[in-house]
């Protein structure tokens, strides 16, 4: 999304034309969502097997390139108005809101497109107008620590989804590798990549019900252990404890122990 440069007109005057175009062009009652077209798979073939910076990435058993979607997941909706900006990003939020209560639960990922957001303040607008209830800006960032990667908070409801080197892939993954596991998460694209920048988007529900029995069987008895190596940021390409946790080494052991991690220090600290 982007947004034109700031007309330069006195505010009262811009805002009384703003109020009555709206005035005039307010057809509905409330904003409507329709149902959209399945994403295709992409234009130019998404290297799996053998990609650089993807772990585990010359298993035989990884699919070449990254398929499109299947029918239903996600679920699209794209609004059925327009111009959407006669509606407000909190009335938006309200059908948003509606079509997640109805359908979240059945199809387990909603892409939602066209939604008049051009900023991360209306992003962080939006996410309140959900009502759900979030965490508290500092009690979020505690379960930003200690993460294998890193990112940084925009405002008081939005944080960057990564800060990993442009060249990194991001596997599919769920979010049981921080405290605070979440109950939803919601992504905003900003600013779609030139090149690259896929973002693919899993059905746990269903990579479930392809595992082995036996595998199922093991997790659920063993549970899971999560290990992060932390180099210093001395020897570090990118990431190291200091920047994602503290440089006070006597913090960091306190927030580990109160969030019921284990550590130990290496030799190369």
């Amino acid at each position: 999304f982007f947004r034109g440069p700031h007309a330069m007109q006195p505010v009262r005057h811009t805002m009384s034309r703003f109020l009555a175009r709206r005035a005039f062009q307010r057809t509905f009652a409330t904003p409507a969502l329709q149902k959209g077209a399945t994403p295709p798979a992409p234009a130019v073939p998404v290297q799996i097997q053998g990609r650089p910076f993807l772990p585990c990435n010359e298993n035989p058993n990884l699919p070449k390139v990254l398929s499109g979607a299947k029918d239903g997941f996600p679920a699209v909706y794209e609004p059925h108005v327009s111009p959407t900006e006669q509606f407000t990003v909190q009335e938006w939020a309200d059908a948003c809101r509606a079509v997640m209560d109805a359908e979240l639960h059945k199809c387990g990922a909603i892409l939602f497109r066209g939604l008049p957001i051009s900023n991360p303040e209306e992003f962080g607008v939006w996410m309140r107008g959900l009502g759900w209830r979030t965490m508290g800006e500092k009690e979020a960032l505690k379960c930003m620590f200690a993460r294998s990667m890193s990112s940084k908070n925009v405002n008081s409801m939005v944080r960057t989804a990564s800060d990993d080197p442009a060249e990194y892939t991001i596997e599919p993954h769920s979010e049981y590798h921080t405290v605070g596991f979440p109950a939803k998460i919601f992504l905003w694209c900003e600013q779609p990549a030139e090149q690259g920048g896929e973002w693919p988007c899993t059905d746990i529900r269903a990579v479930y019900s392809n595992l082995r029995p036996e595998v199922v069987e093991k997790f659920e008895r063993l549970g899971v252990n999560y290990q992060v190596h932390y180099p210093c940021r001395a020897n570090a390409h990118y990431n190291n404890w200091e920047d994602n946790i503290s440089p006070d080494k006597e913090f960091v052991e306190t927030y580990l122990a109160d969030q019921g991690y284990q550590w130990k220090w290496g030799g190369d600290n």
